[in-house]
This record gives C-alpha cells, sequence and structure tokens, in this order.
C-alpha cells in the first residue's frame, strides 16, 4: 500500500510532473530537517534553493548526494544506496516470516485497544475515520519502535495531526507547491514547513530512543533496531555500506507518510460497504467460525484461502477503491517496446491500476459491489480472478509495504466482523461511494455508522485473537 518516496528509480527528476513534486516537497524538507545535511542552508528554517529549473534540481541532486557516482547518502538513490535499502525491505517487510511475527504480533497487539475505543460507542453513531489513523499509527509504531502509543497522548495526537496535514496538503491537486515547488520557502507554506518538520523529527526521536536501548527485547525486533544491525553486518562481512546505523528513520518515516492515507482508508472502505451490505457481514461471521471452532493449529492468515466470503469481499473492495488509482510511476532505464508500442528509455510509465480494475472485457458491471464476482460455482476462492486485483502493483517494484497492508486489512476486518456487527445509522440514507475529490489516493467522504456487539463475542473472539497470533 505504501511506496518507497525517497526511491529515485520510481520518480523523474527531469519532469514537472505532479508525483515528483510530491517527491520533492517530502525530501527535500526531511533532508532539510537533519542536522548532518551539509547541502542545507544552517538560516532559520529556509531551504537553499539555486536559481531556475536546472538549478532546482541540481539542489535536489546535492542533498540527495547523487552528482558523484556513488556518494555515501542514506537517502536512497538509484544505484548501490538504493539496492541497499532494498535489501533491508526484503529481509523485513517483505518477509514471510517477518510478516507472521513481528507484523501479526504488533497488530493482535493493538487490536483491544481498537476494540476498547469502539467498545465505549457501540450502539451510537460513530465516525470511525480518527479512531483507525490512531490504530494504524499504533500498529506502525509497534513494528517500526517496538512500542504502542496512548491514544491520548498529546505528542501522538500532535504527530497525527501534523502528518495527516502534511500528506492532505502535499497530495492536494490544486496546492500552488505542486507547480512551484521553490514557494515552500514562502509565508504561505511557513505551517506546512513546520508540520513535516515537528513530523519527522518526532519519527527521529523516537528512532534515536530505539538505538539506545535496542538490545532490550522489547526493541531488538523494531525496524530501527533491525536496521542498525543490517547495517552492521554489512560492515562486518567487509562490504562498504551506503548507509549509517541511524539512518533507519528514513525508511520509517517514508513507511508513515506513505501508509498514513492510504491502509486506514482501506479500512474505511470496507466498513462503509459493509454497513451498506449487512446480509455479507453474516456470511463473514459464520465463515469465520467455522474455522475457528474446527480446531486447527494454523493461523487464520495462512487458512484465508478457506475463507472465500471474507477474501471476496476485501478483494472487491480493493478492486473498487485502490488506494492509489494510478499507482506509482516508475521510470525506464533502458528503452525497450511493450505491446507493440516503443517506450523510450527515461520515460515515466504509470500503471493504471484504476483501468485494469474496471475493464469491461474482464469484470462484468465492474462499477457494482458484487463479491460473488471472485467465487467460483463450488463456492470456493477464484485464484485466478483473485490474481486480477493488484491495488499493491506487481513485480520486483511493487508496493514494500504489500505484507503490512494486507495483515492489517484481513486481521482487523475478520476480528472487527466477529465482534460486531456494523450498520448505517437508523434512519441515514447511505453516504455517496464515490471517491472524495481531495487527492490522488481514493477517500470516502466522512460518515457514520453504529457498531453492535455480537453475541458470540465473549467466546470466539478470544479465539480469533489466538488463532490470528499464533
Amino acid at each position: 500500500m505504501f511506496t518507497s518516496i525517497f526511491s529515485l528509480n520510481q520518480w523523474s527528476l527531469t519532469t514537472s510532473s505532479l508525483l515528483l513534486s510530491i517527491f520533492v516537497l517530502v525530501v527535500v524538507l526531511v533532508i532539510a530537517n537533519a542536522n548532518r545535511r551539509r547541502s542545507v542552508a544552517p538560516a532559520e528554517d529556509r531551504i537553499r534553493w539555486l536559481p531556475g529549473p536546472r538549478g532546482i534540481r541540481t539542489t535536489i541532486k546535492d542533498l540527495l548526494g547523487m552528482r558523484r557516482k556513488g556518494s555515501r547518502s542514506s537517502i536512497f538513490n538509484n544505484g548501490t544506496a538504493w539496492d541497499e535499502s532494498r535489501g533491508f525491505v526484503a529481509k523485513t517487510l517483505k518477509n514471510p516470516d517477518f510478516g507472521a511475527t513481528t507484523i501479526s504480533r504488533c497488530i493482535s497487539d493493538s487490536l483491544p485497544i481498537l476494540y476498547s475505543k469502539l467498545d465505549a460507542l457501540v450502539e451510537h453513531p460513530l465516525d470511525p475515520k480518527e479512531i483507525y489513523q490512531s490504530f494504524f499509527i499504533d500498529v506502525f509504531h509497534r513494528i517500526s519502535f517496538g512500542v504502542g502509543i496512548s491514544y491520548l497522548d498529546e505528542d501522538i495526537k500532535k504527530f497525527i495531526d501534523d502528518l495527516d496535514n502534511v500528506v492532505c496538503q502535499t497530495l492536494n491537486p490544486s496546492s500552488l507547491l505542486l507547480s512551484r515547488p521553490s514557494l515552500i520557502n514562502s509565508c504561505l507554506f511557513r505551517g506546512y514547513r513546520s508540520k513535516l518538520r515537528n513530523s519527522s523529527r518526532y519519527v527521529k526521536t523516537q528512532s534515536e530512543d530505539v538505538l539506545e536501548k535496542r538490545h532490550a527485547p522489547e526493541k531488538s525486533s523494531s525496524l530501527i533496531a533491525l536496521f542498525a544491525k543490517y547495517v552492521e553486518d554489512i560492515r562486518l562481512s567487509g562490504k562498504p555500506s551506503y548507509s549509517e546505523p541511524e539512518d533507519g528513520w528514513v525508511i520509517v518515516y517514508n513507511m508513515f507518510f506513505a501508509a498514513a492515507d492510504t491502509i486506514h482508508e482501506v479500512l474505511l472502505w470496507l466498513t462503509l460497504f459493509l454497513a451498506a451490505h449487512s446480509h455479507i457481514q453474516v456470511k463473514m461471521r459464520n465463515e469465520i467460525e467455522t474455522i475457528v471452532n474446527s480446531g486447527g493449529t494454523s493461523s487464520l492468515y495462512d487458512q484465508r484461502s478457506h475463507l472465500p466470503v471474507v477474501m471476496s469481499t476485501i478483494l472487491e473492495v480493493l478492486r473498487m477503491r485502490p488506494a492509489a488509482p494510478m499507482g506509482v510511476p516508475h521510470i525506464v532505464s533502458e528503452a525497450g517496446s511493450i505491446g507493440g508500442y516503443s517506450i523510450p528509455k527515461g520515460s515515466q510509465i504509470f500503471p493504471n491500476i484504476w483501468g485494469m480494475h474496471n475493464d469491461l472485457d474482464i469484470w462484468e458491471d465492474p462499477g457494482v459491489f458484487n463479491p460473488n464476482r471472485f467465487l467460483d460455482e463450488s463456492g470456493k476462492l477464484n485464484e485466478d480472478k483473485a490474481k486480477l486485483v493488484i491495488p499493491f502493483s506487481i513485480g520486483p517494484r511493487s508496493c514494500p509495504g504489500e505484507q503490512v497492508a494486507r495483515r492489517i486489512i484481513f486481521q482487523t476486518v475478520v476480528s472487527m466482523v466477529t465482534r460486531y456487527r456494523i450498520s448505517l445509522p437508523e434512519g441515514t440514507h447511505t453516504p455517496r461511494m464515490d471517491n472524495e475529490k481531495r487527492s490522488f489516493t481514493m477517500n470516502p467522504e466522512r460518515f457514520k455508522v453504529v457498531f453492535v456487539k455480537t453475541h458470540s463475542n465473549q467466546i470466539q473472539v478470544k479465539d480469533l485473537e489466538t488463532s490470528i497470533a499464533m
């Protein structure tokens, strides 16, 4: 669901596209907050831009350490440093063992806190957006730093607010920043600069705290501690490293930023669709309870192919409402051709995920919510059809956080449907199901639903949590 906003293989430094502007804004401001970046002007909070479009590109290259081939930079470039960071991601976020242990455990540890917030408001109309945001931050906080959060902590509330504002303003298609990135130093964006610096400073401070205690059991499996060990192991092997052990905060900030406007909004879409189609909840609940009561030893996530109703519902929401409908652009490193079309070197390629998910040659009535399209005649999950849903893209450059996103979505929805019956408030109309016009991600308009505890939650939820965390 989130992609590396620091990966220069995925971004063109020679275009003025929307996504380039996003990349420039985020990278430059995060680097400006790092004291050891020599290219950043020390005066107040300003960024030193060289004049003209070429000057801006040169400034960015200076900041990223790209002007000399092989130069060291903790911000990931197209070469060895990028490969190094990607290697770490492959060992952690993309590693199934890491997913089955650390990621799954962090989600399971966060779910009771989510329950407590929802339980306090059962049978009352509730806008779940802020609670879902805090839940997502809690999960990522545990994965990154080894500790959870308090939803009421003022520092956490400020971090969530700063991060949300930065993401919203960065992705706003009407923002002047997209066409005039040099305006970042103007008084118009003083608040934006402050919020981006504050949010990145929070991540860096937490990371420094982890590094001081990284051998403690609760910290040793965190991303920050694992990255430091990863860099040290490279150096112990006699190979050069293009990162410093303390540079893990960059990956973590990247992860928070990229997922802030995606994962919790998938949960919002799922909640909205389930509330509007209550009969599907009943089928999902019965299916989950059958698997839990069967007494198997595998986790529910590993048995998800035996939950066709659950999986088909998640797949249908991801098909209809992919978090990034136009995907993430990639740069062609060598000239080639696709389907008879010549693709020049340096071209920027956008995977039209929305188009693929709504292709009339593949999907019948693609605008209609119909999870049954993923089931065969016997009611089992059609794996071939499921593979056509690619919200995280495909191939070696697919979203590095795909496993995290899939596990959060699956475990949260499974446990939530088992514990609650979700409905629209009595007497209200179904909210609009189309995209709120705010950014290139897909955001539902604000809505309220009612959570009511199911009769079975006292027994099955305990078994469900044990099964999930196994």
